[in-house]
């Protein structure tokens, strides 16, 4: 791989890592604890319940891809 090249990919890689860590602070927000509100029935708790546990999922997903790119952009050097 020529140093032009691995420039290249290096800045594509940032610039998925700058996205993810976007949506990672985005996604942190949405994890807050559900807090109890008379006005909710059961099934609306559930829903959002339901709705934060997807949110966690994104969350563990996004990190995960996040710790990829970042070895992945450490091993371009070692190329």
């Amino acid at each position: 791989m020529t140093n032009n090249e691995k420039k290249i990919l290096k800045e594509l890689i940032l610039s998925q890592i700058q996205i993810l860590k976007e949506d990672i602070v985005q996604l942190q927000a949405l994890l807050q604890p559900i807090k109890k509100n008379c006005s909710l029935d059961i099934i609306d708790h559930k829903i959002l319940k339901q709705d934060q546990d997807i949110n966690f999922q994104r969350y563990e997903v996004a990190n995960n891809r996040l710790s990829s790119l970042q070895d992945a952009y450490h091993a371009i050097d070692n190329q």
